[in-house]
């Protein structure tokens, strides 16, 4: 189905026009695509806006468990859900979803609908896929339990390949650090080294 019929609101960002309405404290996160790290949820930014701006009407507000898509430039179609109400700028567009679609299964579905969503902007120049052009984007969608399950099982794998990565990097920073103690050890005398052959030289010498 084309996400118009998946959504109770679609729409984009925008930008305060006055400077008073950003908050010098964490009041209600603006995203912009900076914000975005890759993950399923978004739940910091680097500005904020004031809720005078949003009572006053400067600021829009969105409801929380909506979907944010990136609309414009390199990083177009990068997703992500905040469990806040929030605002961001123009180059987001907000999905809200009905009762037939589970926002982090639409999430997960928008992840790996990059080339259609691709194909919808005006790839001519610079990519853009405006409020209209993100409800003609098709997905599939079976019942919400079934959404349920596949959520559940692709976050039981997240978690493990997450976990692989960690003792991965861990690993590599090990090594890095038996690398740059090695290198020390040697140049510094700590290590003598005189009478140290290529391993390959060794059985070169042995077989002779």
């Amino acid at each position: 189905l084309p996400i118009k019929y998946l959504t109770k609101y679609v729409g984009t960002g925008g930008t305060p026009k006055n400077q008073s309405s950003f908050a010098e404290v964490p009041e209600i996160n603006w995203f912009t695509p900076g914000d975005f790290s890759g993950d399923l949820k978004i739940v910091d930014s680097s500005k904020y806006v004031t809720f005078s701006s949003v009572e006053d009407g400067d600021s829009k507000l969105y409801e929380g468990k909506s979907v944010l898509m990136i609309g414009i430039g390199a990083t177009l179609g990068k997703v992500a859900i905040s469990d806040r109400d929030f605002s961001c700028n123009q180059q987001i567009n907000v999905l809200t979803c009905n009762k037939l679609i589970n926002p982090e299964f639409l999430t997960f579905s928008l992840m790996s609908q990059l080339e259609q969503i691709k194909q919808l902007s005006n790839s001519s120049t610079i990519g853009i896929i405006n409020q209209e052009k993100t409800k003609q984007i098709s997905i599939t969608v079976p019942s919400v339990e079934e959404q349920n399950k596949i959520i559940h099982f692709i976050m039981d794998n997240i978690e493990k390949f997450n976990t692989l990565i960690n003792k991965a990097e861990s690993a590599i920073q090990l090594m890095q650090e038996r690398r740059t103690a090695l290198i020390s050890s040697a140049v510094t005398g700590k290590i003598d080294v005189r009478n140290w052959q290529h391993p390959n030289e060794a059985k070169t010498e042995f077989s002779a």
